[in-house]
């Protein structure tokens, strides 16, 4: 889930330049497909943050406001979907 997370947030950064995002439009938005019942957005941005930070990443998430935060991207990204292989 953290992955469709984060892949949301830096193809709308891509293709738009967007930094600030709400939890409000995560949560309704239909390409991260979390569950209907008990989400935790909140939660799963937390340890999306910590995840980034631990690494190192040249990406991070800053809270600015109450559900509200900011990507924060460091260096040119390039962004390569792979298509899904089927086994």
């Amino acid at each position: 889930m953290a992955g469709a997370i984060l892949w949301t947030l830096l193809r709308d950064h891509a293709e738009s330049g967007r930094t600030a995002f709400a939890n409000r439009e995560l949560r309704v938005d239909p390409r991260i497909r979390l569950p209907e019942l008990s989400d935790n957005l909140e939660a799963r941005l937390i340890l999306l943050e910590r995840r980034l930070v631990e690494r190192d990443a040249c990406v991070r998430l800053e809270k600015t406001g109450r559900g509200r935060f900011r990507l924060c991207v460091n260096r040119p990204l390039q962004l390569v979907e792979v298509p899904a292989t089927r086994a």
